[in-house]
């Protein structure tokens, strides 16, 4: 009986593909994304989290929508991935990833997220749950924290700082994005709304940029 070779995929760099697009401004969400390669969100977001494995045939669609070749995708496993920095190669960093190494201070550069029309869904019982879009962009905020990501104490004070670039005023206004944008980062770093003492945020209009925001959240604990 022949056995089957099991292929080992490179979701890191699969992923540092899909945040390429998004903070290139080419799409919006990766449901967006998911439905221009021809694939249903929620199957791209499984893979993207590695909650369900990726096929062949799967990894040739995207390989061919991102241009690149599908032994691109492909990961040696005799070589151990590092946890600490795989999504932050030697050679050159992400473009939609930035960090400071000081512990009370965290440094990002996302793209932009959803409308905050688009946070939270009514439930049959009532409750409200998040949308599939806000899930994708706390997703990609944990991945640009990366494993070891900080958590806010919860006697501490946080300012945060928020620099949004836009290509036309008419592309998002700010408080739509601090709404979604402060919420997904108090999910991702574990504060919430009565624990932010300070918050500055600019809108700049930069014709041909790519759309993007840049946060900078910083805490100190209050005695």
């Amino acid at each position: 009986m022949m056995r089957s070779v099991r292929i080992h995929w490179d979701l890191e760099k699969l992923r540092r593909l899909v945040r390429d697009d998004l903070i290139a401004g080419a799409y919006r969400s990766v449901k967006e994304l998911a439905l221009a390669v021809g694939m249903q969100p929620s199957k791209l977001y499984a893979i993207l989290n590695g909650y369900t494995a990726m096929r062949p045939e799967t990894a040739r669609q995207l390989a061919a929508f991102f241009g690149v070749d599908v032994s691109e995708l492909m990961r040696d496993p005799s070589r151990p991935v590092d946890r600490a920095t795989s999504t932050q190669p030697t050679s050159q960093p992400p473009r939609a990833v930035t960090r400071d190494a000081l512990e009370n201070e965290v440094r990002l550069k996302l793209p932009l997220p959803p409308s905050a029309n688009h946070r939270y869904v009514r439930r049959r019982d009532g409750g409200l749950a998040l949308r599939p879009e806000a899930r994708d962009y706390d997703a990609f905020v944990l991945e640009a924290l990366g494993r070891d990501r900080p958590r806010v104490p919860a006697h501490a004070g946080v300012e945060i700082h928020v620099s949004l670039t836009v290509d036309t005023p008419r592309r998002r206004d700010l408080d739509n994005v601090l709404k979604q944008l402060l919420d997904s980062l108090g999910r991702c770093l574990g504060f919430d709304d009565q624990q932010v003492v300070a918050i500055k945020a600019f809108k700049r209009v930069v014709a041909g940029a790519d759309p993007n925001v840049n946060v900078i959240v910083a805490w100190k604990e209050i005695t």
